[in-house]
């Protein structure tokens, strides 16, 4: 997957790679389970949905994903806005390389200083961390909403 993640494949040309591998080595039959592992695009999570769409009302929402290019796909799937969306695969560098962050940084044309990054990979944060973005460990919705109250967004806490 990371020739698609950094948007060396596309994400249908990786997943066809992956098939053409796995029958030459197990046969045909094995392809016909990939269907419903394709098909599965996760699942939503309300609570931050609705935590993300009541910052937007006050400033921009912005992802950047280690993906592929599926992922403004699996977006409109789950009916979730961004203002700004970067994959890794439409940048053409994953994280935690700084460059990730900084080419994020310059199409967002905001101060680092105003930006805050969350992930729930520590390697990610400590990553964001050194090129200036005040970067939090994502531990669930309550504490990223805290977070977002010491930054003076009043969300209230969910549930």
């Amino acid at each position: 997957m990371p020739s698609a993640r950094v948007g060396i494949l596309t994400d249908q040309e990786w997943a066809d790679n992956v098939a053409d591998r796995l029958a030459d080595d197990y046969g045909p039959a094995v392809c016909h389970n990939l269907g419903p592992r394709r098909a599965d695009r996760g699942e939503r999570d309300d609570t931050m949905v609705e935590l993300l769409d009541r910052i937007r009302r006050h400033m921009p929402v912005g992802v950047l994903s280690n993906c592929t290019d599926a992922l403004p796909a699996d977006l409109e799937h789950h009916n979730i806005t961004f203002d700004h969306v970067f994959s890794s695969a439409s940048l053409g560098v994953d994280k935690p390389s700084p460059h990730a962050f900084r080419a994020a940084v310059d199409r967002m044309d905001i101060p680092t200083q105003r930006l805050a990054y969350f992930d729930d990979e520590p390697t990610f944060v400590h990553a964001a961390s050194t090129t200036g973005l005040r970067a939090h460990l994502f531990t669930g919705p309550k504490d990223f909403a805290t977070q977002m109250q010491k930054f003076g967004l009043p969300l209230g806490i969910p549930a």
